[in-house]
């Protein structure tokens, strides 16, 4: 969600990598690099051990990089941006966020009781099925 309120303000992606090490690269411009314990959840060992070989670089200040943003914005999305899950802001705390005074009316917010599903994302595809699901779409294409 921090990538989503910083692009709001510069109306571009904030990190926009052609592939994973370019990814990594422009992350830790902006957020610096990571500690070692900041780095302990990532599973790609590439990842890991380009992260690790990167020079030492303090985090960006925001008020520079986003210079008409405003305070309580940029201190939200501090918030957002860090660079170990675990350690960011949560969606509960980021709703309370003194940035959000003004716009929330927490007296007519409702809550899903139930657990949204999201397997179909990543249905288990074999080459027979893509090929099938292809030749659907450029056929409906045709028709339409």
């Amino acid at each position: 969600l921090g990538c989503i309120l910083a692009e709001l303000i510069i109306r571009r992606p904030l990190f926009m990598g052609e592939n994973y090490v370019e990814q990594i690269d422009l992350i830790l411009e902006v957020l610096g690099t990571p500690s070692k314990d900041d780095v302990q959840f990532i599973s790609n060992r590439n990842a890991l051990r380009h992260i690790q070989r990167k020079e030492r670089k303090n985090p960006m200040d925001f008020r520079k990089l986003f210079p008409n943003a405003n305070p309580e914005m940029l201190d939200l999305m501090s918030e957002m941006l860090e660079f170990n899950p675990n350690n960011r802001i949560g969606v509960d705390s980021s709703l309370d966020h003194q940035y959000f005074t003004c716009l929330r009316v927490k007296e007519t917010e409702t809550t899903c009781q139930t657990t949204l599903d999201f397997g179909y994302e990543n249905p288990k595809l074999t080459i027979s099925d893509l090929k099938k699901i292809f030749l659907e779409e450029a056929t409906s294409s045709i028709s339409s």
